[in-house]
């Protein structure tokens, strides 16, 4: 072999070598999101709920939520599968909820493209009024067509029934 093809050949290697951890290392795309969320639908048909001499729980609480995003790749539709551990003490009421979430229709048949969990805290504000201020952090990752995608947000309850929601969602490089 003639000296000038192997250093051509040196030269790919030695390029293929600097290149390939640029390309690893490529940055995913961050974009910020911001939308709001509601509940459109509840079913307790699998429900478990039980008092203890300080609080309440439940296991499995159905919640549809509808969403509304500056970005049309997120759910439109989450189906939550909550599970909620209420602590009443001389602070006032506390409670942590947390729960798996699946992306779904309007009428919670799941659509495959997004799945998730959530924790929360929440702090009664008036007892009466069933008036709570909870604050939610969830994550969802894609699937299907938007496998790799990461959403990550925060949730804020408003008196009016209705979650502010704001976020970023990670797209990987190269979608």
């Amino acid at each position: 072999m003639n000296k000038t093809i192997r250093l051509i050949i040196a030269a790919f290697i030695i390029f293929g070598f600097l290149a390939a951890p640029a390309a690893a290392t490529a940055k995913a795309e961050k974009i910020p999101i911001s939308g709001v969320c509601w509940i459109i639908g509840f079913s307790g048909d699998n429900i478990r709920y039980w008092d203890t001499n300080n609080g309440s729980h439940w296991r499995h609480a159905l919640w549809l939520i509808q969403c509304e995003y500056n970005d049309p790749r997120l759910p439109q539709y989450i189906l939550s599968d909550d599970n909620w551990n209420l602590r009443w003490d001389a602070d006032g009421d506390v409670a942590h909820t947390h729960s798996a979430s699946i992306s779904t229709d309007d009428v919670g048949n799941p659509d495959n493209l997004w799945q998730g969990h959530a924790e929360a805290q929440a702090v009664a504000l008036t007892y009466e009024d069933d008036l709570w201020n909870l604050t939610i952090h969830a994550v969802m990752e894609g699937l299907g067509i938007y496998q790799g995608y990461l959403f990550t947000s925060t949730w804020q309850s408003t008196p009016e029934g209705i979650y502010l929601v704001e976020g970023e969602l990670l797209i990987p490089s190269g979608k």
